[in-house]
């Protein structure tokens, strides 16, 4: 379909999260960019030429402030929240950084879709199938 493929850096099997591996995965498998939890393969895969979505899981307040003054360092091509019901600290988000924000994760109907939006998300990122096509 022409849309820039990317791979989560952090499950793959046989080719290392290191500046050789994510040049490979450029060079010869062809991928756009890859998404991780680790902040330092933002830098490596930003040195290579691939662009890079982080991956952070809202658990509380402190890691929500933690994973902003991470991205503020070290900032990648957009950012993906998990979970996507979170969707109260989009504001919180968006004054924070200037970087496309997807949310993502326990996304079950399309209020939840609509309500991420509403809030100010420019993305929403789910596994089920059914629901690609409302959006």
């Amino acid at each position: 379909a022409e849309k820039p493929v990317f791979v989560h850096a952090d499950l793959m099997k046989g080719v290392a999260s290191d500046r050789e591996g994510l040049l490979f995965l450029k060079e010869q498998v062809g991928f756009a960019g890859i998404v991780t939890t680790k902040p330092h393969l933002v830098k490596t895969a930003r040195s290579v030429g691939l662009m890079c979505i982080q991956r952070t899981f809202l658990i509380d307040i402190q890691s929500l402030e933690n994973a902003l003054e991470s991205i503020q360092k070290n900032p990648p091509d957009a950012v993906e929240f998990m979970p996507a019901l979170a969707s109260s600290a989009i504001g919180r988000i968006k004054s924070r950084i200037q970087i496309p924000l997807i949310m993502a994760g326990l996304v079950s109907c399309e209020g939840e879709i609509a309500a991420a939006f509403d809030a100010g998300a420019d993305a929403v990122s789910m596994s089920r199938y059914d629901l690609w096509e409302e959006c």
